[in-house]
């Protein structure tokens, strides 16, 4: 099944294969060289971006090609007082997101799939050496660091960073209680 099909689609099926790609190119790092690897990143986020500029409440201006602009959407939208009758206007250019008031009936279109994107999110996060992070973390008594990839997750109805290690995609393996500092 190819990825790009399931970017966006509303099934299990769909979801489930980012975590089946993820397992299969840790399981064998070699499988793709480094530039196959970046093309992959820049590939999924283009499909990402693509079924969110789709959406009536998400507008891009620029070229957002192989940038992830789902993360900070979501964290922007957690500034809003009702971040579901917005209409949001990313500029690639700037990194701005700025918003406008709109019907509810909207998003909710959107609302229905967003969470749908979390797992390529996550993927490409997890591929992209760029964005890692050294999480370091105190807990019993011990400290520890890890290798991380961030990537948003919703934690009390709002939209957080949280990280998990390298080569893991079912949940956030980093407590966020936990984490003393992030480089």
């Amino acid at each position: 099944m190819s990825y790009r099909y399931c970017i966006g689609r509303h099934t299990i099926a769909a979801a489930a294969h980012a975590d089946t790609i993820a397992k299969v190119l840790t399981a064998n790092p070699d499988i793709l060289s480094k530039e196959m690897q970046e093309f992959m990143v820049k590939d999924i986020r283009c499909e990402i971006n693509n079924v969110l500029n789709f959406k009536s409440c998400i507008q891009f201006d620029g070229f957002h090609q192989g940038k992830d602009w789902f993360t900070p959407l979501m964290i922007f939208s957690n500034s809003q007082e009702d971040p579901k009758s917005k209409k949001y206007f990313i500029d690639c250019r700037t990194g701005e997101i700025e918003c406008t008031d709109i019907s509810v009936e909207s998003w909710e279109a959107f609302n229905s799939d967003y969470e749908d994107l979390i797992p390529w999110v996550k993927l490409s996060n997890m591929f992209d050496t760029k964005c890692w992070k050294r999480v370091f973390v105190e807990y019993n008594g011990k400290k520890e660091n890890y290798e991380c990839y961030p990537w948003p997750a919703k934690i009390n109805g709002k939209y957080e960073v949280v990280y998990s290690k390298i080569g893991e995609m079912t949940g956030w393996n980093i407590n966020p209680d936990f984490i003393v500092k992030i480089e």
